[in-house]
């Protein structure tokens, strides 16, 4: 069935599937006023219509974090409920039915949101204003509260739909909502910087050695580190060592460079990226291979 939204296509809704009463599809955020929405049955035998749902005012979070039972979540009909020890707040939302979605609609310029990664969960495509951002494999060794974190997004209202793509189960557990994306400008900047995201469990060391006394490790390959910064290249400082792993690097979501740790033992070894056009960039680090790997410190070039 395809959507029309004053006139616009905006959609088109496969009903197709599990057998299932009521399953929903949500709109994104619209303007305040008056609309006039067209359901069009486009192909397939049948289609058919159950009820509509009319929000006045549409719930739009803004900076903070909020759980899965946050009333400005929306999710399709197939999802369940979890309470216990090990989410954030206590509980979490599951489905085990894919193509299942939930949504939820926020003001500001990033967004991360947390799951239980488990070597049985599958993987849940993220749309952000209706365009595929990303796909999250949820599967790993055991960890609560894991945690993915969108690129930087322009300043305004944004709406996020998280898909059950494929696998017997995924879940959500909450979502943060940053106003003010923090951004690093020219100079050095320290692995314990605030604009820095780490997905857990990275560990941290303080003594002599590391650039301002400190470090950020991983043990376990598929961690990530996350920063944005505005400038033409940067350089990362890291430990090299023997027992040092492999880092893969992807900037603005495009692999650039696999950074090998490891080597004869050395304090602020530094590696420099490529060179980039003047602006805003999104650079990830994800540790690929190995026992350890490390993030020390990272130098911005204007």
């Amino acid at each position: 069935m395809d959507v029309y939204i004053d006139e616009v296509k905006v959609a088109t809704v496969d009903e197709s599937g599990v057998d299932l009463w009521q399953q929903g599809w949500i709109s994104d955020v619209l303007p305040a006023g008056t609309h006039t929405v067209r359901l069009v049955h486009a192909s397939g035998a049948a289609v058919d219509l159950d009820a509509v749902r009319i929000i006045g005012t549409a719930p739009l979070l803004t900076d903070g974090t909020y759980d899965d039972t946050n009333a400005a979540w929306f999710y399709t009909s197939n999802w369940w409920t979890y309470n216990g020890g090990g989410p954030f707040s206590g509980s979490l939302h599951y489905s085990v039915t894919p193509r299942e979605f939930a949504q939820f609609s926020f003001t500001g310029e990033q967004f991360s949101f947390s799951y239980t990664r488990l070597s049985d969960r599958g993987v849940v495509d993220v749309y952000i204003d209706g365009l595929k951002a990303a796909s999250v494999d949820e599967s790993g060794a055991d960890q609560w509260q894991y945690v993915w974190v969108s690129g930087l997004l322009p300043s305004g209202t944004h709406t996020v739909r998280l898909v059950h793509a494929s696998g017997s189960v995924v879940d959500i557990d909450a979502v943060r909502i940053i106003g003010t994306a923090a951004v690093l400008g020219s100079g050095m900047h320290d692995d314990a910087d605030p604009a820095w995201f780490y997905s857990v469990p990275w560990q941290t060391y303080s003594g002599t050695g590391p650039s301002a006394g400190t470090l950020h490790y991983s043990l376990m390959p598929g961690e990530t580190a996350q920063v944005s910064f505005s400038g033409t290249q940067f350089t990362l400082m890291y430990t090299q060592l023997s027992d040092r792993g492999q880092m893969d690097v992807y900037v603005d979501g495009s692999y650039a460079a696999t950074i090998d740790e490891s080597g004869a033992a050395e304090w602020q070894h530094t590696w420099i990226s490529g060179t980039y056009a003047a602006g805003t960039h999104t650079v990830v680090f994800k540790h690929k291979s190995g026992t350890a790997v490390d993030i020390d410190a990272i130098d911005v070039t204007p």
